[in-house]
């Protein structure tokens, strides 16, 4: 038996009232209980499994008491488990990541610290990292409040998270160090400006209130010393004017109570000079002064921004907003000067995310702002706070400004005017300053319209109280008219007023309301990132606008982060336009983690069903339809993929990912339900109707509904009032169906196969119209026989005449009539060796109509039995 060499001091009782952190606490608790079984020399099993019970405390005896297999545990390894799987369940790996991932070191934290905290997140057990210290490596550089650290570490990229922290407390310490040395270098300013502060201000005191002080002193000077007379003096100017003057050197109240002066150490953005602010810099003012006669259409406005005194030296950072000089503070548009009010300012109302936004328009801005207050207004009315901001890539300037715009952040997104809608990039802007459209976007709204001679503006979103404008704009025609290759001279008159009315429809990629795509990933398929495919140098560029082109409409995104899933992508000529480039992501490993959903979808004989008797089609086609669904933010990083730009992902649902299809099938189904004549194959949709009233209504309701739930369609591809329907491989018309005359030409034009898969091939595109054929087994047993593993390749005139006649026949095959429950219907069929047949049949009057033909054809098996599969037919 061992001996305890060493008493280790009491372990306090594991306390079990308390559930915060529970899991976190339990596992530290443990390893202080190994510490003391080391400490104490235990290495028999059941003592330790003793001393686990005992100075756990009563509670944990008795929780473990109770715990279903606590009979079993007879050792310390299996009691310890049982009692850890009880106050650690088992964690969500994905939330775990998500909440490491969203860790930012905080302005009071200092870089260990912040490491501290990321490991004290129990990655290693939960998340499951296969590196822990690159994870934590990366989220400091990612999520650390030092710009200074975070360029270092980006330029060198071997710096492992030894020499990353070694290197930030250095920083840490060189910003403190620099500060203080910044401060003691300005003492002699800081006086300086302090005496010139003074003697101004006794200046300013003794213009004004002369014989005030005058009789102050005087009273001072008879009672008291002279060095008691000036130090009460001092001390009662500081008192009276304690509210209402300002530090010469910050613009803050003074004097500062307490705290040293903001501007201590602080150099001046505007002369350069150590001491002051560049809004109280004397320079400014006496340039200022000199061009008071001229009119100064808007100002600069600076607001220093507090920040920690660690970080002050990195930077200095001041909010800067633009606001006319003659107007309140809080609003751009509202003046107390009357003749700025006699100018009525061009603003619309608009919809962001269905929130209701004013904007002022500028024809001569070139980006769209948004103020913070209204942005954060836009969050709080956004599922999930779904809105993410980007840091800036360029600098924003106010009209004749040098000083740049603090400008929060960027965000893309979709805005809708009434009549039309689009993606637009906007830059969120500090403080409360009002909200501007740039000339593109009120261009794309259709919220201004050029002529040649002059600039008007609409009045349909326009708030404008000047009549006599908004008359002018009425009348005046606008120079582009909307004119689709779909709207053609068969198009009603009707049809073509109802495109006219929806067609910002026909505009931009949609982005569906209030719909957000989960994808179901398996956490135990591991992620594999592809290395990148390298994209042919004549194709790079048609990438990069392709690449660049989504981006605008909010398609994919830059990735950031660890990317555990890349793929690579598949780029090639479009067949129809080389000029254009199909950009393609590789989902092919992806798709091992993805499950299906597999929603049923519409057969062939469905929408045969559906299109019974009916008399008008139109065909409507959604654009990019699976770029319209937006991908939920938190599964977005399976869809990254790898390009000469760097990595992207999807932010919508991509072309390629395996449940794509019935995700977007199902989604635009239950879109559209409720509405009588319409039915969609994936991105198609179906009007259709017995009368031209029933059409129209169809198509003018299915209008709505796609501008409700905010998605568009491709023009070029939509058809309006047709008699005849081309669609899924087949012609449907008022007296039947018959089979796409575009594949009937195809077959009809196909050379004699030259091997095996030629003849697959050919077989497949006539067995998909072998329901117009009657006899289609018995005149294709020859061909198939040829097709079986085997069978030696031997094009004979057997072979030839099975060809011809599978031609001729498909050629001269009447229009197959639709079903009617009315009528009597007649089943014929019959058998053959080679083959079932059977057809079905309606009588119209004393004359038979064929509805369709059934063909089964037999295996070799299966022809040994024909009797019992006749009887069974």
């Amino acid at each position: 038996m061992a001996t305890s060499l060493f008493q280790a001091p009491p372990i306090a009782p594991f306390n079990v009232e308390d559930p915060n952190n529970i899991g976190i606490r339990w596992e530290r608790w443990t390893k202080r209980l190994e510490t003391c079984i080391t400490a104490t020399g235990l290495t028999e099993d059941k003592q330790k499994r003793s001393l686990l019970l005992f100075c756990a405390g009563e509670a944990v005896h008795e929780i473990f008491d109770n715990l279903p297999d606590s009979e079993e545990a007879k050792d310390y390894k299996t009691a310890l488990k049982l009692l850890t799987d009880y106050f650690s369940p088992k964690k969500n790996k994905t939330f775990e990541i998500y909440k490491f991932r969203q860790a930012q070191q905080l302005d009071s934290e200092s870089v260990d610290k912040f490491y501290t905290r990321l490991r004290q997140l129990d990655i290693a057990s939960t998340c499951e990292f296969t590196n822990t210290d690159d994870e934590i490596r990366s989220q400091i550089i990612q999520r650390c409040s030092s710009k200074k650290l975070r360029e270092n570490a980006l330029r060198d990229d071997n710096m492992t998270l030894a020499k990353l922290l070694e290197h930030a407390r250095a920083l840490e310490n060189s910003t403190k160090q620099a500060l203080d040395m910044e401060k003691g270098m300005d003492n002699s300013t800081q006086e300086l400006a302090t005496l010139r502060i003074n003697e101004d201000e006794n200046r300013r005191n003794e213009s004004h209130n002369t014989t005030r002080h005058d009789t102050r002193s005087r009273s001072s000077f008879d009672h008291k010393s002279p060095e008691f007379s000036r130090q009460n003096n001092t001390d009662r100017r500081i008192n009276d004017n304690r509210s209402m003057s300002k530090c010469y050197n910050c613009g803050n109240s003074w004097p500062h109570v307490n705290t040293p002066c903001p501007a201590r150490g602080k150099r001046c953005n505007n002369c350069n000079r150590l001491g002051h602010f560049a809004k109280v810099c004397r320079s400014t003012k006496q340039t200022n002064s000199r061009r008071r006669d001229r009119k100064h259409v808007r100002n600069i406005d600076y607001q220093q921004q507090r920040r920690p005194e660690t970080s002050s030296s990195e930077s200095d950072e001041y909010l800067y907003s633009v606001q006319s000089e003659q107007t309140a503070p809080s609003k751009p548009t509202k003046s107390e000067n009357p003749e700025i009010n006699r100018v009525t300012l061009p603003q619309a109302r608009i919809k962001i995310n269905n929130v209701n936004f004013l904007f002022m328009i500028d024809t001569g801005a070139s980006i769209n702002v948004i103020d913070e207050n209204a942005f954060s207004r836009l969050q709080n009315n956004t599922k999930r706070n779904s809105i993410r901001l980007k840091k800036p890539k360029t600098k924003v300037y106010a009209y004749g400004s040098r000083t740049p715009l603090p400008v929060v952040g960027t965000f893309a997104t979709v805005v809708e005017s009434r009549r039309r809608l689009t993606s637009a990039m906007f830059y969120v802007v500090k403080e409360d300053h009002g909200s501007l459209f740039s000339y593109q976007t009120a261009q794309e709204l259709d919220l201004i319209r050029f002529n040649v001679s002059s600039i008007n503006t609409t009045t349909d979103d326009l708030h404008s109280k000047d009549q006599s404008t908004s008359q002018r704009s009425k009348s005046t025609p606008p120079s582009t008219k909307f004119k689709p290759k779909c709207l053609t001279t068969t198009t009603s008159a009707n049809t073509h007023a109802l495109v006219k009315q929806y067609e910002h429809l026909f505009q931009g990629v949609g982005k569906m309301r209030d719909v957000e795509i989960k994808l179901h990933i398996d956490p135990n398929v591991p992620p594999i990132a592809q290395p990148e495919r390298r994209i042919p140098f004549h194709l790079r560029n048609k990438v990069a606008e392709e690449l660049k082109r989504r981006e605008e409409n909010d398609i994919i995104e830059d990735a950031t982060g660890p990317t555990p899933w890349v793929s690579p992508i598949v780029a090639a000529p479009k067949p129809k336009d080389p000029n254009e480039v199909r950009v393609c992501v590789d989902m092919r490993l992806p798709n091992r983690a993805i499950h299906r959903e597999r929603h049923p979808s519409a057969t062939v004989d469905d929408i045969i069903h559906s299109l019974n008797g009916a008399k008008k089609f139109s065909k409507l086609d959604l654009r990019s339809g699976y770029h319209q669904l937006v991908l939920a933010p938190e599964l977005r990083h399976i869809t990254t993929f790898a390009t000469h730009k760097g990595l992207k992902r999807y932010k919508r649902l991509n072309f390629g990912t395996s449940s794509a299809a019935e995700i977007f099938q199902h989604t635009i189904q239950h879109a559209l339900e409720g509405i009588n004549g319409v039915l969609n194959t994936s991105d198609d949709i179906i009007i259709f109707g017995k009368t031209t009233a029933e059409h129209d209504k169809a198509l003018k309701e299915i209008f709505h509904r796609l501008r409700d739930k905010r998605l568009t369609l491709n023009p070029d591809k939509c058809v309006f009032d047709k008699e005849n329907l081309d669609f899924f491989g087949y012609m449907f018309g008022p007296a039947g169906i018959k089979p796409d005359p575009k594949k009937v030409l195809a077959i009809h034009d196909a050379t004699p196969p030259t091997n095996t898969a030629e003849l697959r091939s050919f077989l497949g595109s006539v067995n998909y119209v072998s329901r117009f054929i009657y006899d289609f087994s018995t005149i294709t047993a020859p061909l198939r026989a040829l097709t079986r593993q085997g069978t030696k390749w031997q094009w004979t005139k057997q072979h030839q005449h099975a060809f011809d006649e599978l031609k001729r026949r498909l050629t001269t095959s009447p229009t197959k009539a639709y079903f009617d429950p009315a009528k009597d219907t007649e089943l014929v069929v019959d058998a053959s060796p080679v083959g079932l047949g059977a057809i079905l049949t309606q009588k119209t009057g004393a004359v038979g109509q064929i509805l369709c033909h059934m063909l089964v054809a037999l295996c070799r098996l299966s022809n040994k039995d024909i009797h019992k599969l006749s009887a069974r037919l």
